[in-house]
């Protein structure tokens, strides 16, 4: 396979496009500083009206270095009228309010200062399923493949039946 199709990114050269007007980019949270340079690299930014980055600042964060998004959320936060014009938030989060136990936990690793709360420690050391989080021990690494795939098999089982497909 010619190396020149896959997809890859690249640090410079390349090919800037100029066809877009407006750039949509989901999952804006979870770029690292690299990815969000190499995003800005292969847009050609005189052509570009609009570039809207779609992501929640409290989710995980990314895998790479720098929180881009985030930073650039609290720019605009401390900035009222730039803020109002270019910051778009959503106040009520269905998840949440429905209990969500992966939100929870997702909500202290996306904080940046590391003080978790109370049912942090309870969510973890509670090892039953709860809604929709479960919780798997193990002790030995050697057994945590075959536990992996005996957990999938329950989860793709348990959601055909909710489906109807099984």
């Amino acid at each position: 396979m010619d190396s020149s199709s896959n997809f890859r990114m690249l640090r410079a050269g390349g090919e800037r496009s100029s066809v877009y007007q407006t750039v949509i980019v989901d999952e804006a949270s979870m770029l690292d500083i690299t990815i969000l340079a190499t995003l800005l690299r292969a847009l050609n930014l005189e052509y570009v009206d609009r570039l809207i980055l779609v992501g929640d600042p409290g989710q995980l964060p990314p895998i790479g270095p720098g929180r881009p998004f985030l930073n650039l959320i609290e720019h605009l936060r401390r900035d009222g009228q730039q803020a109002a014009k270019h910051l778009a938030e959503l106040r009520f989060n269905c998840r949440q309010a429905q209990g969500s136990q992966i939100s929870t936990l997702a909500g202290h690793f996306a904080r940046v200062e590391e003080r978790p709360d109370e049912a942090v420690f309870d969510i973890l050391t509670d090892a039953t399923s709860k809604r929709d989080l479960a919780i798997h021990v193990y002790e030995d690494e050697s057994k945590l493949s075959s536990l992996l795939r005996q957990v999938y098999e329950q989860e793709l089982r348990r959601l055909c039946e909710m489906s109807g497909d099984l």
